[in-house]
């Protein structure tokens, strides 16, 4: 089952597809912006889940730690279907900042690959504790597609 996304806010657009106002959405509700501006009702849209790992490095580690993370998800889209993209991303001023980003294509394929507390609980490679300053911080997005107008 795909995740989905609800949004409680007023749109500037007007007829069936205007956001009801308060909760009056239900969970198979998905909106996506328009080439407007204006948030509308998505036709049979699967909206991804975006997972952000974040690490915080001890000073001097910072390259080993990025080198054993880059070799450990290499192989992780032929081992974990449902792995659509992800990129592990070293903040350009502050490379001991480093974010392991996942996008999924449902939470069935999360779950398999992060286990059945996969919104709370990070996946870490053994010893990771030993780069960094804190645990990873764990973050889940939902991804809905952009409607630009072409």
């Amino acid at each position: 089952m795909a995740s989905t996304l609800d949004v409680h806010a007023h749109s500037k657009a007007s007829g069936p597809d205007e956001i009801p106002a308060g909760d009056g959405l239900s969970s198979r509700d998905v909106w996506q912006a328009s080439a407007g501006g204006d948030l509308v009702r998505a036709p049979s849209v699967t909206v991804m889940i975006v997972r952000v790992s974040e690490a915080h490095t001890i000073a001097g580690v910072e390259d080993e730690f990025v080198t054993l993370l880059l070799a450990l998800v290499a192989s992780f889209p032929t081992r974990y279907r449902g792995l659509l993209h992800h990129a592990v991303l070293v903040d350009q001023t502050n490379p001991r900042r480093v974010q392991y980003v996942s996008t999924w294509a449902d939470e069935h394929a999360l779950s398999e690959y992060a286990g059945p507390n996969w919104r709370s609980q990070p996946v870490t490679f053994p010893d990771e504790e030993n780069f960094l300053v804190a645990p990873l911080a764990l973050h889940h997005y939902s991804s809905v597609p952009i409607d630009t107008g072409t």
